[in-house]
Parts: C-alpha cells; structure tokens; sequence
C-alpha cells in the first residue's frame, strides 16, 4: 500500500518532532527558496559588489591582525568559496528538485563561513555554535549598521509591539507572499518583509516551547500563555532574543539537512 512519508509524520510525528512540529511543506522548500531569490533580485538592484562594498566599510576603522586572526579569516573565506563552487555544480544537475535541500545548506554554509570571516576580522574571536554566531554578527554588524542592505534589516526584541515596530519598514517596500516566487523588486522587498516576520513567528514558537517546559512555568500550574503570569514570563523570554540576516538564513538548514 502506497502511502505518503510526510502524511505518516504529520499524522504520529518522528524521534524528535510531535505531529504539529512537522513543517508544512506549501511553506517551508518554497518560501525558503523564495526568499533567496528575493535576495538575490535585491542584491542586484541595490548594486552590492566588491567595490560598493569596500566604499561602505571605508569608514570603518581597520585593526591589526594577529597571523592566527588573519589566518582563520582567510580560512572561513576559502570555506565561503568552497561552497559557492559547490553551488555552481549543484546549478548543472537537470532535476533541481534532487538538489534543492542540498543547495540550501550549501549555500547557507556560504554565508555562515563569510559571517564568521568578519567576526575573527572584526574582534578576533571565533564562535563555536550557529547560534552564538548569529548573534555575534547581530550585534557586531546589524546592531551598528555596519551590515549592508538587503542585509541590515533585523527585530530587536520578539515582544509584538518591538516585533511591529521592526517590521513596518520592510513592509512598507513591498508586499508579496512567499509562496509565490518573486521577479520584480517590489515582490523581492515584499517576501523579504515576510521571511523576517515568519522567522520572527518561527523564534517564537521555539520559545514558547522552552518556556513551557521551565520550571518557574510549571510552577504555575497552567498549560497555556492565558493568564497574567504565564504572558509576564513569555513575553520577558520574547524581549531577550533578537534577530537579523544571519538568524534567517539559518532557518531552515535543519530541515534541509
């Protein structure tokens, strides 16, 4: 009897995801690769290149690097163009629905490997998780503005009004769903709008999820966010994180893989 892989895990789940924790598959291939074409129509419209960029970053005092600093630079780099060649190759294979989650990763690996050549260049550390490394760059290049755009737009806080707040610039470029994929760059601004705001309902989701499972929340003997207490510590858990570019492209790399 033929009967569908995903309808088996929507239906009782895996090892480490509950039936509603499997993603939808309308939203989660396509507006992911949606998205990176947004970005790329963006790119090209805003004119990011080598040189644009060396006249942003003009003013941006140079420090000196130690051989190990420079060494580990250029090692993330070479790793950022390991995965742009891999990238070109996977762009050759006939049936790209073969290598789509194989192509995000990759290309997710790319833009993680250039984050974290401009943390070690930056303040010479090196971050060993995705997550700290995320954050790193939020706070190093988001935060200070020294990320260029499409990439600078980031949510402070995931409380709803900083959430609103953040998000009616974006939104104010454009609007297009993510299901669609976009070809103008009014349609690019519009899913970059939307890939924010879903990573944002996404972030909060998997904090609402550690939140319930605290013991400061059990302790209140409730198993939803309805009361004043359950809200108080929410929404406390929502102000601490934050989020930018490099949180959005991580996204869905565990999904892909």
């Amino acid at each position: 009897m033929n009967q569908s892989l995903y309808a088996r895990m929507r239906a009782h789940g895996t090892l480490t995801e509950t039936p509603q924790e499997i993603p939808d598959t309308v939203f989660a291939l396509p507006s992911t690769l949606n998205w990176m074409k947004a970005e790329a129509i963006l790119v090209t419209e805003l004119g990011v290149t080598f040189q644009s960029a060396r006249e942003f970053y003009k003013r941006v005092q140079k420090r000196d690097l130690s051989e190990r600093e420079v060494n580990s630079v250029c090692e993330q780099l070479l790793f950022s163009l390991n995965q742009i060649a891999a990238l070109r190759g996977l762009a050759t294979v006939p049936n790209k629905a073969d290598v789509a989650r194989v192509g995000i990763v990759t290309w997710y690996y790319g833009v993680y490997g250039a984050a974290s050549a401009m943390i070690a260049a930056a303040d010479g550390s090196f971050p060993e998780t995705h997550a700290t490394t995320a954050l790193q760059w939020d706070r190093q290049f988001a935060v200070p503005r020294l990320a260029m755009d499409p990439f600078a737009d980031r949510i402070g806080a995931l409380t709803k009004a900083d959430a609103d707040q953040a998000l009616a610039a974006p939104r104010a470029r454009g609007k297009h769903s993510l299901t669609s994929a976009p070809s103008t760059v009014e349609e690019a601004w519009g899913c970059h709008a939307e890939y924010l705001s879903g990573t944002a309902g996404w972030e909060r989701w998997n904090i609402e999820q550690r939140v319930r499972g605290a013991s400061e929340f059990k302790a209140l003997g409730v198993d939803s966010f309805r009361s004043k207490d359950a809200r108080a510590l929410r929404d406390a858990a929502f102000a601490k994180k934050s989020l930018s570019f490099l949180h959005e492209a991580s996204r869905y790399r565990g999904k892909a893989n």
